[in-house]
């Protein structure tokens, strides 16, 4: 078959890449059904693959995140010298899933994509930030949640706001927020 997989390691995301120009018979079947899943351009993501057709362009910067959530999962207790939590394996799969749903979301709708800076909190949540001009979003990924805040400038009860980030609704809302400017 000329479907190539990336093996998983750590429980991470597989990426089938599947040749768009290949015509077998398992090819058409698998990409009959993900046709049917999707608009066609884009295919299934689950807690344990991310399947899309084989484009560098759609590919490198969903390679790129996931390889800074894969170095949350080397920080041990302690890891900034403050006593912290290290970064829960359950909440690095849950935001490998988020962030590729995201991700997925922003190129069907042919939003700009923005790397996100990838981090961990004192917490062992996986953190995600993006900054455009005066606008920030930070998002904290537990293993059942997904809380935003939004940030337009520096005061808390007038130019904040936080909320959950759970669904494709509320994913690509607060994506579009951020692009508004």
């Amino acid at each position: 078959m000329f479907i190539q997989q990336t093996p998983a390691t750590k429980n991470q995301t597989v990426v089938l890449n599947i040749p768009s120009k290949t015509n077998t018979p398992e090819n058409d079947s698998l990409r009959s059904i993900l046709e049917a899943q999707s608009s066609g351009n884009f295919y299934r993501l689950s807690r344990t693959e991310v399947i899309i057709p084989k484009q560098s362009d759609i590919t490198s910067p969903l390679s790129y995140t996931f390889d800074q959530l894969d170095k949350l999962y080397d920080l041990e207790e302690n890891w900034n010298g403050y006593e912290v939590a290290s970064p829960n394996p359950d909440a690095i799969e849950h935001a490998r899933s988020w962030i590729g749903k995201l991700y997925l979301e922003t190129q069907e709708k042919k939003l700009r994509w923005i790397k996100p800076h990838v981090t961990a909190n004192e917490e062992g949540n996986a953190v995600f930030e993006w900054a455009k001009n005066k606008r920030r979003i930070v998002i904290y990924v537990s293993p059942k949640n997904v809380d935003f805040l939004k940030i337009w400038g520096p005061n808390i009860l007038d130019e904040m706001i936080d909320g959950e980030a759970m669904n494709g609704i509320s994913r690509l809302s607060i994506w579009e927020w951020l692009l508004e400017l």
